[in-house]
């Protein structure tokens, strides 16, 4: 008996403790002993909103490979995220079906996003591609300006009053990204439908509930991607079950009344508005509802159909809602309030044509800004070291005095997380974490050459991980970008913005460091600057950690 548990002991301790910190492919990778023990620890650091900050830290202290589980490794350089990301590195290992993203799919049918395979991504993504080409969403300007005009009605009628821009701004992604997935006669009209100066995204009204239940299904994160096994009971413990769920049926009956529309040869087009020039649903229907005899396919096709769809309503809505939220807080801040002025400048004769707006050089450096300093996905985008393909290894050399290569043995995680890459000093400059569009202009004080300038913009352009690289890249990053240009170009045309001191009573004067915090936190726990207020959740996808952001609206006309 004696014998047998000291085997057993001495198993352990080797599985435990002897292997992952001597014997291990990784053990000789820089990191915390800790992290190299358990998965549990950076599992904890996720789980408690931590664990974005926490590899800063890391990367910080250790450079840039650091292992942060037994067979987990976290990169922060551009070189290593080119290989991976640009290399395809899959989503899975072997497509065993487990995985980060295993549990994004909808009516229990995966979408593109959570697809593992690298084969049948690339062939789904070939499919559908086409409604967010960037020729075909400028050729859909018309209704994306519709769409966006809305806003000023909204904001002319509340001139000097307090408006939560998170609300409005998400109301406007979801209006604008709904055209494209349903038509626009089944798009939303949330712009106009919710009252921005009372809507604090607590579910006061139906369509609000609507947000709840997408902002319920966000805090859920950790355990959606890391801990499947513990959603259901965790959702009921929290009784956030059934908010999640009116927000699916509330994408599916959407889904449902297109549909029929698309089976009975009707229009997608409402009576006085375009739709975009291609939609989702209908280049869905048309590739997968025939098989090659000609008859129809099964239901099951079209729950994939919905399933991809609410996949883009979800995050088309809240990914460009959130940034341009951030857009206009950090425009509102007193120590960027001349970026108002640049932007009226540069913008005021060029609001009618989308292409142009894609020229103007300040409007270009605000918008890319907030994408670097506030990206909607700051958290790591794991993937998985492939088998070995004709000799080719994925070897790493260690940043430090030893130079020691490491080969990272395929089935190991790996990942780069944007918040960090972005805050890199090179290619970014000084103070990463300041608001500066100032970075991606060109520095004549400095004597920077045309050559130079052009030079150092397309290294930034090119290292901004906001969208993704690779294959595996944002399908929406053309509307998103347009999108958001248009609003930021026609907004700052038209009107100035302040922070409401009544939602923020002590602004920060200064430009200092943006920060990260836990989502929902007291705010009792931070101090109320409008930096403190305005802190990103530290998520895998983040947003204003208090869900609102005040601000006040001027007409330019009145200066």
């Amino acid at each position: 008996m004696i014998v047998t548990v000291l085997a057993i002991l001495i198993g352990l301790l080797y599985y435990f403790v002897i292997y992952p910190l001597f014997l291990s492919p990784l053990s000789s990778l820089p990191g915390p002993k800790h992290l190299k023990l358990t998965s549990l620890f950076i599992l904890n650091k996720s789980r408690k909103e931590q664990r974005n900050e926490y590899l800063q830290k890391l990367h910080e202290k250790y450079g840039d490979v650091v292992q942060i589980g037994p067979n987990e490794v976290a990169f922060n350089s551009f070189e290593h995220m080119k290989r991976i990301y640009m290399g395809n590195f899959p989503k899975e290992f072997d497509n065993n079906g487990v995985g980060f993203y295993s549990q994004f799919g909808n009516f229990n049918e995966r979408n593109l996003f959570s697809t593992g395979d690298s084969k049948a991504h690339i062939e789904k993504k070939r499919n559908v591609s086409k409604v967010y080409s960037k020729s075909s969403v400028i050729q859909s300007g018309g209704y994306i300006k519709a769409k966006i005009d809305k806003a000023w009605d909204a904001i002319d009628r509340n001139l000097g009053k307090s408006m939560n821009v998170y609300s409005l701004f998400l109301s406007l992604a979801m209006d604008v990204v709904s055209g494209f997935e349903y038509g626009s006669k089944y798009s939303t009209n949330f712009l106009t439908e919710i009252d921005h100066t009372t809507a604090s995204i607590e579910g006061k009204s139906s369509n609000e509930d609507v947000f709840l239940g997408f902002r319920e299904s966000s805090s859920m994160w950790f355990y959606t991607t890391l801990a499947p096994s513990l959603w259901s009971p965790v959702a009921k413990w929290y009784g956030i079950g059934a908010k999640m769920g009116k927000a699916q049926q509330w994408i599916y009956h959407r889904f449902q009344e297109a549909l029929t529309s698309l089976q009975q040869g009707s229009s997608l087009s409402d009576d006085q508005l375009q739709s975009p020039v291609s939609t989702m649903i209908s280049s869905m229907f048309e590739e997968f509802t025939k098989e090659p005899n000609g008859t129809s396919k099964s239901l099951l096709r079209y729950e994939q159909i919905a399933s991809e769809i609410a996949d883009h309503v979800v995050a088309g809505h809240e990914t460009t809602g959130t940034t341009l939220t951030y857009i206009c807080w950090e425009l509102s801040r007193p120590c960027n309030r001349q970026w108002q002025d640049k932007l009226f400048e540069e913008c005021q004769q060029s609001t009618g044509d989308i292409q142009k707006l894609d020229q103007l050089p300040v409007l270009h450096s605000v918008i890319q800004e907030a994408c670097r300093l506030h990206s909607a996905i700051p958290g790591s985008e794991p993937r998985y070291v492939p088998r070995s393909q004709e000799g080719s290894k994925f070897e790493v050399t260690l940043n430090d005095s030893t130079k020691t290569k490491v080969e990272i043995p395929p089935g190991t995680v790996v990942s780069c997380q944007p918040w960090s890459l972005h805050l890199l000093q090179t290619p970014f400059g000084s103070n990463p974490r300041q608001f500066d569009p100032s970075r991606w202009l060109r520095d004549q004080a400095s004597g920077e050459t045309e050559e130079e300038y052009e030079t150092r913009l397309k290294t930034m352009n090119n290292s901004i991980f906001t969208f993704g690289q690779g294959n595996r890249m944002c399908l929406g990053m053309n509307l998103a970008l347009i999108e958001m240009k248009y609003c930021i170009a026609t907004l700052y045309s038209k009107y100035t913005t302040s922070i409401c001191p009544k939602w923020c009573a002590n602004v920060c004067q200064q430009n200092k460091d943006v920060l990260m915090g836990r989502r929902g936190s007291a705010t009792s726990t931070y101090p109320s600057t409008d930096l403190d207020l305005m802190r990103m959740a530290d998520t895998y996808t983040t947003s204003p950690m208090m869900g609102q952001c005040w601000l006040r609206f001027e007409s330019r006309d009145a200066h």
